[in-house]
């Protein structure tokens, strides 16, 4: 990256939908990538259980048989408290797509990022995407920064936003976000230590102040996490193990279920989950894929899933954008606030199965809340 390299593409974030979108680009025959990601593939994510539809998508990438051979763990479906006490169950068995997945993201992430490069794309990693400009000729100039904090200077004549939920580039060129809540998760992570170990299934139970979820991943490991509002996890000390350990315990079928694991120390975190969608997605000479376009409630569980989706579909969009058609970029846009839409729809009738609490202010806000709020 000495100098100033021009490219035809490039992509910021080289997680999911931008790895994503570099393999798609790169099946469609355009080979002057560059993907920036300003991580090192190392970092604890959360976002771990994929249904059967995921398969199609690495298929669909060209990736599908190199994934089978990480073997990640097998999920047969969901088990849920929702709305009564009564435990429901969604499987996997009749899915034409086969079974779904536990993730251990951290591998998954690198994975797509070695076969993006296997496939002769240009990935950094480490380096962060600083500022940018709009050149006389319409190319974009990025800043850049690498792991030593020199900076750098790339040119590219188009560039895709899959920084995740900051939306970092499209928020420097004017972007927005929508957003309808703030919700975020404070998760842990523990060890299977002995049998019988956690199903091959998601946990969700719902809370009076939230909602928890569980699952196992590959190597006896077991992630759960509690999704509440700010002020509720601040006025409980939800960050503190202890006291998000004593709301665990309180659920019913969960912290039963995890009777043969052990805490990890140290690990338990707060993440955002806010649920935004980005205005515009697209503008003349970029677009937003992932998180940074929109950022679904983690209850739907199409994060990962809706991530490779935008990746491939902004992919075909840049690759018609590439050879001058710009009605790519508007359907891609269209496609994706419908589809927020949608889930919006979604979202409101699963939290309103859920009566148990009527004075609970997690619960309420969610049956009374706008379907759009504000700007950010």
């Amino acid at each position: 990256m000495d100098g100033t390299r021009e490219y035809e593409v490039v992509i910021l974030g080289g997680g999911p939908a931008g790895c994503a979108a570099a393999l798609s680009l790169r099946r469609r025959g355009i080979t002057d990538i560059l993907v920036v990601e300003a991580g090192v593939y190392g970092s604890i994510r959360i976002g771990e259980s994929v249904p059967p539809q995921f398969n199609a998508l690495l298929q669909s990438l060209g990736v599908w048989a190199e994934f089978r051979a990480e073997r990640h763990a097998s999920s047969f479906g969901t088990c849920s408290i929702w709305g009564s006490e009564r435990l429901g169950f969604n499987d996997f068995l009749a899915s034409p797509f086969g079974a779904g997945w536990h993730l251990d993201r951290v591998r998954f992430d690198a994975f797509l990022a070695r076969e993006a490069v296997r496939r002769g794309i240009s990935l950094v990693a480490g380096t962060r995407f600083g500022d940018a400009d709009i050149l006389p000729d319409g190319d974009l100039l990025l800043r850049l920064s690498d792991p030593g904090g020199a900076s750098h200077g790339v040119v590219c004549r188009f560039a895709i936003d899959a920084t995740g939920m900051s939306a970092r580039f499209a928020r420097r060129m004017g972007a927005r976000r929508e957003l309808v809540d703030r919700l975020l998760c404070v998760a842990a992570r523990y060890e299977c230590v002995a049998s019988p170990a956690f199903p091959a299934l998601t946990m969700l139970e719902a809370a009076e102040l939230g909602w928890w979820y569980a699952a196992k991943l590959p190597g006896d490991r077991l992630v759960v996490g509690f999704a509440t509002d700010p002020d509720i996890a601040r006025r409980e000390g939800l960050a503190n193990f202890r006291r998000w350990e004593a709301r665990l315990r309180e659920t019913a079928h969960l912290f039963p279920a995890m009777a043969a694991a052990r805490y990890a120390e140290g690990s338990v975190a707060v993440h955002p989950a806010h649920s935004f969608l980005l205005e515009p997605v697209a503008g003349d000479r970029w677009l937003a894929a992932g998180d940074a376009a929109s950022a679904y409630d983690p209850l739907s569980s199409r994060g990962i899933c809706k991530a490779l989706a935008n990746g491939i579909h902004a992919a075909r969009a840049m690759a018609d954008r590439l050879g001058g058609a710009r009605a790519g970029f508007d359907a891609y846009a269209a496609s994706v606030a419908a589809e927020f839409d949608s889930f919006l729809r979604a979202r409101r009738h699963f939290y309103g199965l859920e009566t148990r609490w009527p004075r609970s202010p997690f619960w309420r806000r969610r049956r009374d809340e706008p379907l759009r709020m504000r700007a950010a």
